[in-house]
């Protein structure tokens, strides 16, 4: 029994980069976080998962009509196709951007309380720039990209998905934009 219970010489574990591993020696494998982070950490994985999950059903109603509950079917629904399914692509694509960083925030050992308010309002800003981006183009605002482009559902749901996963960095051109057109109210130029 004893012979069992001895390990045998360790040989030397090959060592992989610490960006390949997490700064981690192989068998380092214990969280380096207490209970009460973990117990966020899944709060917050939780929040964007349901998020996520609701956004994508609504994508595929708009899509499946054979599946659609009977409100889909209502003359004000029809109507206002293809908003709703915009709006929830760019949610599905920011809760999708959210999970992607609280995945790395952890891993990495960035992971922080603070950036809660971030991750959960990141899924509503995308949607609602994704939402309100479409509306733009419809309207012939935006001129180099079609007005027809909302015609085809898939498309619309494309571009939905695309701006709500890059909200932060579209937020970012945009305000750039308005900084040049309009300037600021803090900036005051001397003449």
């Amino acid at each position: 029994m004893r012979n069992l219970l001895q390990t045998h010489p360790k040989s030397e574990p090959e060592k992989l980069p610490a960006k390949d591993n997490d700064g981690r020696l192989p068998g380092d494998f214990a969280t380096r976080y207490r209970w009460k982070v973990w117990f966020q950490v899944i709060l917050e994985l939780t929040v964007l998962l349901v998020a996520l999950y609701g956004a994508l059903y609504v994508v595929g109603i708009s899509i499946w009509k054979d599946y659609a509950p009977v409100w889909r079917h209502d003359e004000f629904i029809q109507q206002s196709q293809p908003w709703p399914a915009v709006f929830c692509a760019g949610v599905a694509g920011g809760s999708l951007f959210a999970l992607k960083f609280l995945y790395h925030a952890v891993a990495k050992q960035e992971w922080n309380q603070d950036r809660v308010l971030w991750r959960f309002i990141v899924p509503i800003n995308s949607g609602t720039l994704a939402l309100f981006s479409g509306f733009g183009i419809s309207a012939g605002v935006v001129p180099f990209i079609d007005q027809q482009l909302f015609e085809n559902i898939f498309v619309a749901l494309f571009f939905g998905f695309f701006i709500g996963h890059f909200s932060d960095n579209f937020l970012a051109a945009l305000q750039r934009l308005a900084h040049e057109w309009f300037g600021t109210v803090d900036r005051t130029e001397k003449h």
